[in-house]
């Protein structure tokens, strides 16, 4: 989680994109996974086109991996 933190301030600071006060990080995420219904998923049921979807509902969510 500190990684993924680390890089959506990284991003918002490079986009000049304000960063919320009561900004939390696990929040965001869980966020994103029941906005798809995969909040209650294993990975292993998942397959490549859901890891898809996920990856650019995060993506959307400015929140990257790398």
């Amino acid at each position: 989680m500190q990684m993924l933190e680390d890089n959506y301030k990284t991003f918002c600071a490079s986009n000049e994109l304000m960063i919320e006060p009561d900004f939390d990080i696990k929040s965001k995420v869980l966020g994103v996974l029941e906005q798809l219904s995969f909040s209650d998923t294993r990975a292993a049921k998942m397959d490549g086109v859901d890891f898809l979807r996920m990856l650019s509902a995060f993506h959307d969510a400015n929140i990257h991996f790398c």
